[in-house]
């Protein structure tokens, strides 16, 4: 079992004015994060946004957060662990 040690920050999903999820605003929150040098992140903790958004916009959340944070390597990064989500509410679109 490995020990995760460092700073892991909820990440804020990003909203457009019109009430869509920014994905590329998201994305750039959480490049910035890791430039700073968090260890690693969460993403959609169990309150706030992550209980307002439909399952495929949270899917979609997930997605561009591993992008970045796992699969993107830019200056030698390297990948950062990444939770989420801890808890999701059912809802009937």
């Amino acid at each position: 079992m490995s020990v995760w040690k460092g700073v892991f920050p909820a990440v804020t999903t990003k909203l457009a004015q019109d009430g869509k999820v920014d994905l590329a605003a998201t994305q750039s929150s959480i490049d910035r994060l890791i430039n700073n040098g968090v260890s690693g992140i969460i993403v959609l903790p169990m309150l706030g946004e992550n209980a307002s958004l439909l399952p495929n916009e949270r899917e979609s959340v997930i997605r561009a957060a591993i992008e970045v944070a796992v699969w993107r390597k830019s200056q030698s990064r390297r990948p950062r662990p990444m939770l989420g989500p801890m808890k999701a509410l059912a809802r009937r679109a």
